[in-house]
Parts: structure tokens; sequence; C-alpha cells
């Protein structure tokens, strides 16, 4: 360990703040400062983490040529190299101003971003009861996709999860200088750049994770459960909801150019 984040580590400890630009991120974006991105420093690709859009698959993609990344669930939590909080601030901000580093992520409807987060963390409760907890949520009974709606509009935006935090916010904009910002909707292609990083001759491992990526929110692979999962009804919106919905994520529809009319899939 370097004496630079000896130090920094020290002074976390003490003080239970981070040096100025980890601090900025963890303000700007509560939670874990080890999950917010992934690095992989050979091919210089900085990945801010944005839930609920192929956030498994990219990392999946990233570390292709990690021996068993195909059998790993999950890469959330795990860092093949390093992560942010075992970089000094000096070498975060040159990663934050490099012209070398590929800082990108990837966005999603959020119409379909909110739909998915509800099936998967509110409404599969089995799997991940937590949520309601975390919701404040004192019945035994699931709350539809309208009350899941009212309840985190209550919420101050940064004390929301990050599975329905607005994109607009959980990706930084005001502290990340992106080369660039994929749509899940066009994932094959907008994976492109990330691709290209791949000069050494194992390309071809990271476009077979992309031509046989696993949906980002099935887990069905590690936890049994496809005709489990296959019953979890998709919502149908209503008016009420889909008004919430454009006021709630309105940054993101602007700011990533979504149409405001919902997909019709929601609205049948």
């Amino acid at each position: 360990m370097s004496h630079a984040l000896l130090m920094e580590k020290l002074q976390y400890a003490i003080t239970g703040k981070h040096n100025s630009t980890k601090q900025q991120l963890k303000l700007s974006r509560p939670g874990s400062i080890s999950r917010m991105a992934a690095l992989h420093e050979d091919r210089k690709l900085f990945y801010v983490v944005n839930p609920k859009v192929a956030n498994t698959s990219i990392k999946r993609i990233m570390w292709a040529d990690l021996p068993g990344v195909e059998s790993l669930p999950s890469l959330h939590g795990h860092h093949p190299q390093r992560c942010i909080r075992q970089l000094t601030d000096r070498e975060l901000n040159h990663i934050l101003a490099s012209p070398e580093w590929l800082r990108f992520s990837f966005v999603r409807n959020p119409y379909t971003r909110i739909v998915s987060a509800y099936k998967d963390k509110i409404y599969n409760r089995d799997l991940d009861g937590r949520f309601l907890e975390k919701l404040g949520w004192p019945y035994r009974y699931t709350p539809d996709f309208s009350t899941f709606l009212q309840i985190i509009a209550e919420q101050p935006e940064k004390q929301m999860d990050w599975h329905w935090r607005p994109q607009s916010s959980l990706l930084m904009h005001d502290l990340i200088d992106y080369h660039w910002l994929g749509k899940m909707e066009n994932f094959n292609a907008d994976m492109e750049p990330v691709l290209r990083r791949f000069d050494d001759g194992r390309e071809n491992l990271a476009r077979q994770q992309l031509n046989s990526r696993l949906n980002a929110t099935d887990r069905a692979s590690r936890d049994n459960t496809n005709q489990q999962r296959q019953k979890i009804p998709t919502p149908t919106l209503t008016d009420a909801d889909v008004q919430l919905i454009r006021l709630l994520y309105a940054e993101d529809f602007r700011r990533y150019g979504y149409e405001l009319t919902p997909p019709a899939e929601l609205l049948q």
C-alpha cells in the first residue's frame, strides 16, 4: 500500500471523511463508494454503475477474460483489480480527467427501469424482502405498483435506493465527464466503444459475452426460480402512474432523450 493511500485511510478512520474527490462522490451518491464504479486499469475502463441497466452484463463483458466469469452470478462488490476506495485521490483525479480513460455508463428508459425495479426488488419479495423493509412497509402483503410509486415519491432523492433513484442523479454528471453513455435499448451496438478496448487479441471473448449475456435482472440461473419469476406480472400503468413517473424522472427523460409516452407493452 502506498504512503499516500495509507494516509488517506488514516484520515478516513479518524474523521470519517475521504479526501476531496472521493468525498464529493460520496456526497453526490450516498452509499458504498466501492460499488459506484468498476475499473479495468489495463484497458483504462471506468464504468459508473447504474443499477437495473444491464449492470452485471457490462461487468462480465469488461472482465470477459477472467477465468470462470460466465459462472459468476454477479460481480457486484467483487473487484478483480482495484476499486475507487483503493485509489489515491491523485490517481482518481487522473482517471476522471485523462483522455486515455474511457469513462462510460448506460441508461435505460425510465418507465421500463422503474417497472423492472419493482418486479425484481419489491414484488419478488421472497428474494429481496429487505427492500420492502427499507421502504418502511409494515404489512405482510406486497404493495401494488401504484402504491410503490407513491411511497418512493415521498423520499428525498438522495435517500432513494439506487435501484430507483433517478439515473441523472446516480451518474453524477457534475463530477464525471463521460466519454460515452450507451442505452440499454441499443445495448449490443452501444457496447462497441468498450469492445474496442480489447486490443490484446481477446476481443472475441468479450463478443462471446455480449452475444450470450444474461439479463442482469434475471436471477434464475443462481436461484432456481425461473418458474416463479415467470409468474411475476408486468404492471399496467395507470394515467396517475404515468404522470408520477414523468414527475419523478423528469430530468432522465430530458437529459437522455426518452419519449414521455410509455412503451406500448406497459399500457396494455
